[in-house]
């Protein structure tokens, strides 16, 4: 028995069996044993639990709802058994998931299905925030991983590299700097010095979000300072509004496959192209990932 629940066990056998000499074999202990067991708590509560009609130990009022409360408990713990049970051989659990926004819909819902069907038992706790919001609570213990591109290591934290990620710039295709763009060895898309666009209005994400240090990075790597901006944190909306010809905005390669432009649009390296981000599924040092977190990491990394 996991739980202290002697009493309930008493009881509730006594009062199915019917007799002390019955209940008595059925819990392995002697007849006296059980007597002096129930007397005294019956004492303890004030009350008697049973009355002997006919040879047979029938409940009180107050026994009825004893028995009632306690077999409930008894089977709370059977419950609990189970669930402990599944812990042990790693079924079951929580995981606690923190990823941006705009990453949450391109890799959960594909890695969600396969775990699901995996790990039914586990229970899916999912944070989507900034880069700094999550890591807090990282560290804090309130999440367990969590998916993020950052730039250099993070010394509090292990990671799993899953991919290279790129800055990219978002730009109407029939903007003039388009036929400036160069195409690079080996690399996915064409590569554009920014400086053919310092008169344009940039969109550009807020000081705390992580893309906004790429994008300074982009900035400075091509010595081109705006002369007007436009903050807005939501990146595909930036995007969206690049392809109304607002202006440049930034964006992630990660990301490009949920995004869907009303008009089009042509996405650019900009900056330097050895800077990029790495994306990477974080969690504590001394944190030892078990059977389903590892199973959720591959499945993060099978996405993309």
């Amino acid at each position: 028995m996991l739980m202290n629940l002697k009493a309930q066990e008493y009881v509730c056998t006594l009062a199915d069996s019917g007799t002390y000499s019955r209940a008595s074999e059925l819990l392995y202990i002697s007849q006296p044993t059980l007597s002096m067991y129930i007397k005294n708590l019956e004492k303890s509560l004030g009350t008697p639990l049973f009355t002997k009609e006919s040879k047979k130990m029938v409940p009180t009022f107050i026994g009825e709802k004893y028995l009632e409360a306690s077999r409930k408990m008894l089977e709370s713990e059977k419950e609990f058994e189970k669930i402990l049970q599944s812990y042990q051989s790693g079924h079951s659990g929580f995981l606690r998931i923190g990823t941006y926004l705009r990453l949450s819909p391109l890799l959960l819902p594909p890695t969600m299905v396969a775990f699901i069907k995996k790990y039914p038992l586990v229970e899916i706790k999912i944070t989507e925030d900034i880069f700094t919001i999550l890591t807090g609570k990282l560290k804090s213990g309130e999440l367990d991983l969590i998916l993020c591109n950052h730039s250099s290591n993070l010394d509090d934290f292990s990671s799993i590299h899953i991919m290279d990620d790129h800055l990219l710039m978002a730009l109407q295709p029939n903007h003039p700097a388009v036929e400036n763009a160069k195409h690079l060895p080996g690399l996915p898309y064409p590569w554009l010095d920014l400086k053919y666009l310092k008169d344009d209005r940039f969109i550009i994400q807020n000081d705390d979000q992580m893309i906004r240090k790429f994008t300074d990075r982009a900035l400075t790597f091509s010595q081109v300072i705006p002369k007007q901006v436009l903050k807005i944190s939501n990146i595909e909306t930036a995007v969206q509004m690049a392809s109304e010809g607002i202006g440049p905005a930034f964006c992630m390669e990660s990301y490009l496959k949920t995004f869907r432009t009303f008009k089009p649009v042509n996405y650019f390296l900009v900056g330097d192209v050895n800077v990029f981000a790495n994306l990477s599924i974080c969690y504590r040092k001394e944190f030892e990932l078990n059977d389903f977190m590892e199973y959720f990491v591959e499945q993060i990394t099978y996405q993309l």
